[in-house]
C-alpha cells in the first residue's frame, strides 16, 4: 500500500484555472495542480452550466451568487495560500482537464487544514457523493468533522 507523500514548503502559483478546492503550485522540483479532498467549492465561471445549477440547488441559492461563493473561495484559497504550506497526498490522480498532474490532498497552512478553513467560512460544502481515490479509504472521522462545520457554517 502506498504511503502518504508529505510535501513541504509548497508554493502557490497564481492561474487563472484555479478555484477555491483546486490550485497549482510548486512542491519540490515539480509543478501540480491539488485537488482538495472531500469538499467542493462553487464553480466560478458558466464553463459547465448545468454544475453551476446543481451548485446553486445545494447551496439555496441563485447561480449568480453561487458564482460568487466560487469566487470568494477562489480569493480566500489564494489568500491562504500566500505562505508556503504543506500537501499530504498518496499521489493518486484527480480528473482535471489540465496536462499538469492533478492530485488528491489535505493541505496545511499556517492557519491549519484548508478544507476545514472553507467549510468553516461556509465557502464549500461537503458533496453528499464524494469522489475519493480508492487509497483513501477510510475518511470518516474527517468527513463527519467537515460536516459538523458545514452544518454550523450554515446556521
Amino acid at each position: 500500500r502506498e504511503e502518504w507523500a508529505v510535501r513541504d514548503n509548497c508554493r502557490f502559483i497564481p492561474n487563472a484555472a484555479d478555484g477555491g478546492d483546486s490550485f497549482h503550485a510548486r512542491a519540490g522540483s515539480g509543478e501540480y495542480i491539488f485537488r482538495l479532498c472531500l469538499v467542493e467549492a462553487p464553480e466560478t465561471a458558466a464553463i459547465d452550466p448545468a454544475r453551476l445549477i446543481e451548485q446553486a440547488k445545494y447551496f439555496e441559492i441563485t447561480v449568480p451568487q453561487a458564482i460568487e461563493v466560487g469566487e470568494a473561495a477562489t480569493a480566500f484559497t489564494r489568500e491562504k495560500l500566500t505562505e508556503p504550506f504543506t500537501v499530504f497526498t498518496r499521489m493518486s490522480g484527480a480528473p482535471g482537464r489540465s496536462r499538469i498532474e492533478r492530485l488528491y490532498a489535505f493541505v496545511q497552512t499556517k492557519e491549519g487544514d484548508l478544507a476545514e478553513q472553507l467549510v468553516r467560512n461556509g465557502l464549500a460544502p461537503v458533496p453528499v457523493v464524494t469522489v475519493i481515490p480508492p487509497v483513501l479509504v477510510s475518511l470518516k472521522p474527517e468527513r463527519d468533522k467537515l460536516q459538523q462545520l458545514e452544518v454550523e457554517a450554515r446556521q
